[in-house]
């Protein structure tokens, strides 16, 4: 039997179906074939393998809910919300203490971060955290703690178990809380929120859905997949060439059936359900990092 070489390789397969390799070879050319597994491997554009760059420790410590700009790092470390200041060395300052023993969740707004975990809700600014400031009209509440938190043309949106509480336009602080105002609701417990242009990725754990406009009042919702996002696995990318698609101002993060990308409009792709069975999982986290032309997707979930 004539020794077989392959020099490209298109990613992972794990399926018990052996997969099209003449398929495979029109898109990436001759010699290409998939791997089985692999260990602190990245593949290039060109389907070459090459070892992934290691990382230095620049703080030790136990740090949960970390969050970055180019300009700081926030984090929980032992329940205290904390900035962390990169550089040659990196110096840590504790901006509220006893935040309590939850995610924490962030999203920038100008010179602004907003945070929540469930339990408190604040933002961030000039390296000061910040209460939310009281109402001083009828019918206005201070927005609520919640497990997601993102903003979208102007308001602030919070996850709070299945229902999304939606702020003032252009009041990030406030909303209505008439009873018919100022929500949306679901069938179970979200897992996504997270907006692009023109709309927010939502998942209730069952379905992936696309809620498309951009006042609250005149957003259409349109289920776009039957399986849900897991929690914490979603990320902001700025885009992605996929078979000659462009999908910009997307979202990245991971299902039970694979690796997924929602953009504008609703467009929707599943990276990886051909090709690779994940284990099933309820929550993780996600991250997009840039180092030279090299963009990775990296996720960890807890099984």
């Amino acid at each position: 039997m004539p020794n077989v070489t392959y020099d490209k390789f298109a990613g992972l397969y794990n399926k018990d179906i052996f997969p099209d390799i003449k398929a495979l070879e029109q898109i990436t050319g001759r010699g290409s074939t998939y791997l089985s597994d692999a260990i602190n491997v990245d593949i290039n554009d060109e389907y070459k393998p090459y070892r992934r760059n290691g990382f230095t420790l620049k703080l030790s410590g136990s740090y949960r809910s970390i969050w970055s700009n180019n300009y700081i790092i926030l984090a929980v470390n032992n329940n205290n919300l904390v900035k962390i200041i990169p550089g040659d060395t990196y110096t840590k300052t504790v901006l509220k203490a006893n935040v309590g023993n939850y995610d924490m969740n962030y999203t920038e707004i100008g010179d602004m971060i907003y945070l929540t975990n469930d339990v408190m809700i604040g933002y961030i600014q000039d390296n000061t955290f910040n209460d939310l400031p009281e109402p001083v009209y009828t019918y206005k509440s201070k927005m609520p703690p919640g497990h997601i938190i993102d903003s979208y043309r102007g308001r602030l949106y919070v996850a709070i178990n299945n229902l999304i509480i939606y702020s003032d336009p252009a009041n990030y602080n406030h909303y209505d809380n008439r009873v018919d105002k100022s929500f949306f609701q679901f069938k179970n417990r979200l897992t996504m929120m997270t907006s692009v242009a023109d709309g927010i990725w939502i998942s209730d754990g069952d379905r992936i859905m696309f809620l498309n406009g951009n006042s609250p009042n005149k957003m259409t919702l349109n289920v776009i997949a039957g399986y849900g996002a897991i929690y914490g696995t979603a990320t902001k990318i700025k885009g992605k060439f996929i078979n000659g698609v462009f999908y910009d101002n997307a979202v990245m993060f991971r299902s039970n059936k694979g690796i997924c990308i929602g953009s504008n409009g609703g467009k929707f792709i599943n990276l990886t359900e051909d090709r690779i069975i994940l284990d099933s999982a309820n929550i993780g986290s996600g991250i997009a990092i840039t180092e030279g032309e090299i963009k990775r997707y990296i996720c960890i979930t807890k099984l």
